[in-house]
């Protein structure tokens, strides 16, 4: 549709959510931005992300954090009003947070998530917006079906022992065991 340069269809989103509850993950996200989601000035409104809330509620879905957009620091050209800078996102930041706070007050806010390794985040939220967000990370992932069985298989393969220690590493890390 006009204002939007990608978009998931219903039966897409609602298999999001069907594989989400099928392998116990939780979902995380960010909401559209582009114009389609703007006034006649601009400003970013909440109708589109009304929507996909009411959708996935309605389809037994939840979504337990969100980022009002993904790295805003490198937003695609076109996708933006011209001229969005700084002060713009922290005003649209506030629309979402007031959003969230009144329609989905579970979800936990997350951002903003920057591409840039600087400190580029800090400069997109004022002092309000900034503490308003938590103070806590997501819990950490559940190690997956593939990385708890890698300890056995390789004990009965001859996979090489770099690609064995690669998966306990990375099994451990998800708070699983390794055996030695």
């Amino acid at each position: 549709p006009a204002g939007f340069n990608e978009v998931l269809t219903l039966r897409q989103w609602k298999g999001v959510v069907d594989f989400s509850r099928a392998v116990g993950a939780e979902i995380v996200t960010s909401f559209a931005v582009s114009r389609g989601t703007r006034d006649a000035a601009g400003v970013w409104t909440s109708e589109q992300a009304s929507h996909l809330l009411a959708y996935t509620a309605s389809i037994g879905g939840r979504i337990v954090a969100a980022e009002f957009m993904n790295e805003p620091d490198v937003a695609v050209n076109g996708v933006l009003p011209d001229g969005y800078d700084a002060a713009a996102y922290r005003r649209d930041f506030a629309n979402f947070r007031s959003f969230v706070k009144q329609q989905a007050p579970e979800i936990m806010l997350l951002g903003p998530g920057t591409a840039d390794t600087t400190d580029a985040a800090s400069n997109l939220l004022d002092a309000p917006a900034a503490a308003a967000l938590p103070a806590r990370a997501l819990p950490p992932a559940r190690p997956s079906r593939r990385e708890r069985n890698a300890p056995d298989r390789c004990r009965r393969s001859a996979s090489s022992h770099r690609a064995c220690a690669a998966a306990c590493h990375s099994l451990r890390a998800k708070g699983g065991r390794c055996p030695s």
